[in-house]
């Protein structure tokens, strides 16, 4: 559970080592093929402040500072380029030597995944 997840993170005095933490967990779940649906919720549970931290903005900023990372960042990327190359396939826009083997679906809203990659994006650099 990301809720769990997220406390044992904030437990963490140094946000190196929650850094580190957090990267080594979102690359075992992109390898487990983790669905897109459950890992937008937990990207949106990583990033949401708690009750009693409603009045602290920097605690919404900081958080969207150590669930955005380069793993993050890769992944969303690579989603995104595998989608367009899907896309193009499916409407014959590459030519035969372009095509690229595709790898095991990933299920879950792809959608709602982006949406959320780029609302903590964006989240992060509003406070700037």
């Amino acid at each position: 559970d990301f809720e769990i997840l997220k406390k044992c993170i904030q437990s963490m005095p140094s946000f190196n080592r929650q850094k580190q933490v957090w990267e080594t967990i979102l690359r075992e779940l992109i390898k487990s093929f983790c669905d897109f649906t459950t890992l937008a919720v937990g990207l949106s549970t990583m990033t949401r402040r708690i009750h009693n931290d409603k009045n602290n903005e920097s605690f919404k900023s900081s958080h969207a500072d150590l669930v955005r990372c380069a793993v993050l960042d890769s992944f969303a990327s690579e989603t995104c380029d595998q989608m367009m190359n899907s896309y193009r396939q499916s409407h014959h826009l590459l030519r035969d030597y372009d095509i690229i083997e595709s790898s095991p679906k990933r299920k879950g809203n792809l959608l709602l995944f982006i949406t959320t990659c780029l609302g903590i994006h964006d989240s992060s650099h509003k406070s700037l």
